[in-house]
């Protein structure tokens, strides 16, 4: 099932390496040792920038809604 629109990537921990994590776009970012004050600076930040640039689309089929009349975008075409 598809997240919403208003989704907001969460801080977690990765078990296997004790590491703050917070995967956007599918895209596991890093953010150093788990619960300490650096990595939830860390989190702010990357969450503010990503917010900052307006919530870039998670597809090329989001950045482009259909238009009346044609087919959806494709990826690959």
């Amino acid at each position: 099932m598809p997240r919403s629109a208003n989704h907001v990537p969460k801080y977690s921990r990765h078990k296997g390496s004790g590491q703050a994590v917070v995967t956007k776009r599918g895209k596991d970012h890093y953010l150093g040792p788990d619960g300490t004050k650096a990595s939830h600076l860390a989190y702010d930040r990357l969450i503010l920038e990503w917010l900052a640039a307006g919530r870039p689309p998670r597809s090329p089929a989001d950045a482009y809604p259909p238009i009346a009349g044609r087919p959806p975008f494709q990826a690959g075409q």
